[in-house]
């Protein structure tokens, strides 16, 4: 077989590469592909080289060759390539997630960094390779190293508690990678805009003996039921009754006290909601007791 040769090859005999860092493709962006080629799309051709049990593995092309998958092709064309060293490999398997895959900045990251330990080369070399700026892999590789590996996943997946490259950057700045993972909890509830988590970020280390949700009561307002009062004693018309209840309601916003996460919601706001739903109960009962005594005999 030449090299560089251009062939269709069954799908079965495709594999892809273990070692290519990038795991997750965005469901959004496969859908468009998959829809496209059902239409009757062409599908650009991936590149492979020769496996062993006369498979052929993939160097750049997965995403295609996932769609192609999934829009039941037999067979997709393929660029064989025999001449290329591993270092080649993965030069173009980064080219491509940089240039082309809009790949998510964890996983960029890792390859990158990755790349560089096993290579020994500096990040203006890694630069120089992939074609990019010395700026964007320092971004990148320091999200890595100076973000708490828990976090990693939360970043830009799509997911419920998920948080952007940018306040993951700003995370990162925090020195205590513990204290990182208790602000993440304080913010992912709450509606933070970028110039208040840099202030919760700077507080956050200069006042390592406090918790974050508590620095953020100082910084942003947020938005948590009054405390509730009792009911009166004097007598009140359904009408007002019913009133009362629906203005409860509507001062309980669950979304914002909540934490989708896992449940995590500081003491202070978890009191003022019990006390809350206390008050609406008594009123439920105050409501239906008037319903029940003027109910026809």
């Amino acid at each position: 077989m030449d090299n560089n040769l251009i062939i269709n090859i069954p799908m079965k005999r495709i594999e892809p590469d273990p070692e290519q860092t990038r795991k997750v493709f965005k469901t959004e962006h496969m859908k468009e592909l998959v829809e496209g080629l059902e239409k009757g799309d062409q599908i650009p051709t991936i590149v492979v080289r020769p496996a062993n049990d006369g498979k052929f593995r993939i160097i750049v092309g997965e995403r295609y060759w996932r769609a192609a998958a999934l829009a039941r092709f037999e067979t997709i064309p393929c660029e064989v390539r025999k001449d290329l060293r591993d270092r080649s490999i993965r030069q173009l398997q980064l080219q491509e997630d940089f240039h082309k895959e809009n790949m998510n900045p964890m996983d960029l990251g890792k390859s990158w960094l990755a790349y560089m330990e096993k290579h020994e080369i500096s990040m203006q070399q890694l630069a120089n390779e992939i074609g990019t700026s010395y700026e964007k892999i320092s971004y990148y590789v320091g999200l890595v190293r100076h973000l708490n590996p828990t976090l990693w996943d939360k970043v830009e997946r799509g997911f419920v508690g998920s948080i952007s490259a940018i306040e993951a950057s700003l995370l990162a700045k925090i020195t205590d990678k513990n204290r990182q993972v208790a602000t993440y909890q304080t913010i992912i509830g709450n509606k933070v805009n970028v110039l208040q988590l840099e202030r919760l970020i700077n507080a956050v280390n200069e006042s390592p003996d406090i918790p974050p949700w508590i620095l953020m009561e100082n910084i942003v307002s947020i938005h948590r039921p009054q405390k509730a009062r009792p009911l009166s004693a004097d007598s009140k018309s359904l009408v007002e009754h019913i009133g009362d209840f629906n203005k409860c309601l509507q001062n309980v916003n669950l979304k914002s006290l909540l934490d989708e996460e896992g449940g995590f919601w500081p003491d202070l706001y978890r009191n003022d909601l019990i006390s809350q739903l206390d008050a609406m109960i008594d009123m439920i009962y105050k409501v239906r007791g008037e319903l029940t005594s003027r109910r026809p005999v």
